[in-house]
C-alpha cells in the first residue's frame, strides 16, 4: 500500500555542528535502494525534534526535492525527490536542519553538554550508520558517553590544531536502537574573536605593504616595474582566497586521517576507502596547486 515503503539505508551519515554560541548545524545523509515493486517518488524519514529551517539536497549540494510534516509526534516528514528512484536502483539526499540552543546545558563555567538521541523513531533499517559531532574551534572535550549502547558500536576523536570531532559508527540499526549519546565540552567565548582577529592580521600585513610599496614608489630611485606588479598581487580578493584554501587543506588533511584510522580499524570496507581516498587526494591536489599560485 502506500502507507508502506520497502527501501534500506544502505549509508546514513549525521553531521551535528556546534557554533561558538551555541548554535547546532546538522546534516543527515542518505544512501537507500529501492526494495519495492515498483519506483518511489517520495520518502519518509525521521529529523531530530524541533528540527527548523529545513532543506533537501542531492549529493552534490543542489536542491534535490522539498520536505513535508507528515507527524509531529514523531518528527516524521516526507521527502519528494526530483526524480524518481527505480526498482533495484539506489539514490543519494541530504536533509540539512538547525536545532534550538536549549539543547546545550550550560553550566557557570566554561563547561557545556549536548545530548542527542541518535536514531529516535526510525523504523526503516540502515546498514551502516555515521554520527560526527564537530565543536567548535578551541573547544575542548571533557567526557563521552553513550546510553543503552551496543556492543557494536565504535567511536573515535580527531583532533586538529584549533578543533575536536567525534565519529560514532555502528551496523545494523533498526527501531529497537534507542541510543542516546552525550558529549561534554569546555569552550571560552573568546575563541569567538580567533577568526577576526586572523582577518584583522591580514588586512593589516595588506595595509603595511601597500604602504611600503606606495612609499618605494615616491622615493628616488629608478624606475622599476617589481613593486606595481607586487601591488597587483597583494590583493584583498587574493588572500582571502589563500586563507579559505588553506582552511579547505586543513580540513581535506583531516579527513584523510580519519579515513585511514577507519579503514586500519575495519570499519568502512577497503574498496569504498580507495574511492574515497582517491576523491580526497584528488582534491588536495587541486588545493596545493592553487596554494603554490598564490604564493607566487
Amino acid at each position: 500500500t502506500e502507507g508502506i515503503q520497502l527501501f534500506t539505508v544502505e549509508e546514513f551519515k549525521r553531521e551535528v555542528v556546534i557554533g561558538g554560541m551555541g548554535e547546532i548545524a546538522v546534516s543527515d545523509s542518505y544512501y537507500i535502494k529501492n526494495q519495492s515493486p515498483k519506483q518511489i517518488t517520495s520518502v519518509g524519514v525521521f529529523l531530530l525534534p524541533n528540527a527548523s529551517n529545513l532543506a533537501v539536497k542531492d549529493e552534490f549540494g543542489r536542491k534535490g526535492g522539498t520536505i513535508t510534516l507528515a507527524d509531529a509526534e514523531t518528527n516524521r516528514y516526507e521527502i519528494s525527490l526530483t526524480l524518481p528512484v527505480e526498482i533495484g536502483k539506489s539514490t543519494r539526499f541530504i536533509v540539512e536542519y538547525t536545532l534550538p540552543k536549549n539543547y546545550i546545558q550550560k553550566s557557570e563555567t566554561d563547561n557545556a553538554e549536548l545530548s542527542l538521541k541518535l536514531f529516535p523513531h526510525v523504523n526503516y533499517y540502515i546498514e551502516e550508520a555515521w554520527v560526527t559531532f564537530t565543536l567548535p574551534e578551541g573547544a575542548k572535550i571533557t567526557n563521552l558517553s553513550f546510553e543503552n549502547s551496543s556492543a557494536d558500536m565504535t567511536y573515535g576523536t580527531v583532533r586538529d590544531v584549533f578543533q575536536e570531532k567525534i565519529t560514532a559508527n555502528k551496523h545494523g540499526v533498526f527501531f529497537l536502537d534507542s541510543l542516546t549519546m552525550k558529549v561534554a565540552y569546555r569552550y571560552n567565548l573568546l575563541w569567538l574573536s580567533f577568526r577576526p582577529t586572523l582577518w584583522a592580521w591580514a588586512l593589516a600585513t595588506f595595509g603595511c605593504a601597500v604602504i611600503a610599496i606606495w612609499r618605494r614608489l615616491k622615493a628616488p630611485a629608478a624606475p622599476v616595474a617589481v613593486p606595481t606588479v607586487v601591488a597587483v598581487k597583494l590583493s584583498l580578493e587574493m588572500i582571502r582566497s589563500f586563507v579559505e584554501s588553506y582552511e579547505e587543506k586543513r580540513k581535506t588533511v583531516t579527513e584523510m586521517k580519519s579515513l585511514e584510522t577507519a579503514v586500519r580499524k575495519g570499519r568502512i570496507p577497503r574498496r569504498r576507502y580507495k574511492a574515497q581516498r582517491k576523491t580526497l587526494e584528488t582534491r588536495l591536489g587541486t588545493l596545493n596547486r592553487n596554494l603554490d599560485d598564490l604564493k607566487l
